[in-house]
């Protein structure tokens, strides 16, 4: 399904760029503003776990630009998420044709739950990866 063609897309070795904005539609949306658009839980988790691990060539999380990204609206994927949760069902069946082999139906609930989770994270500066190179480095000087 697409999940699993995203996965390997999104393996460091393609060299993807996870930030870019989308100019063939003119709406300047980033991966993850398009997988909240689409209501996609699985990508929308894929896109954070493998952002989280990644950082631009100048250091910064690859994550917190992404959920900061504005597309040509102005809005984060969370604002998008939020926008199309209030428009549900239209919003369903305009994506309807894709919950085959996007790995069921459009869920924007749970796109605002992971992306605000992946906020919060970030607005702590503890990411997981973070927690386990500090519970290793602990152990490791025991």
């Amino acid at each position: 399904g697409a999940i699993s063609t995203m996965s390997i897309l999104l393996e460091e070795k393609w060299n993807c760029d996870l930030l870019a904005s989308d100019t063939s539609f003119g709406d300047g949306m980033n991966l993850l503003h398009k997988a909240a658009a689409g209501g996609r839980p699985l990508a929308v988790k894929l896109l954070i776990d493998t952002l989280r691990e990644r950082q631009t060539p100048d250091g910064m999380s690859m994550l917190r630009q992404a959920l900061e990204a504005l597309d040509s609206l102005q809005r984060t994927p969370l604002d998008v998420a939020l926008e199309l949760v209030q428009n549900e069902e239209e919003g369903r069946q305009s994506v309807r044709r894709w919950d085959g082999v996007a790995g069921g139906a459009a869920d924007w609930q749970q796109c605002i739950q992971l992306l605000k989770a992946a906020e919060h994270e970030l607005r702590q500066g503890n990411s997981t990866k973070q927690k386990y190179k500090n519970q290793q480095h602990s152990t490791s000087t025991s």
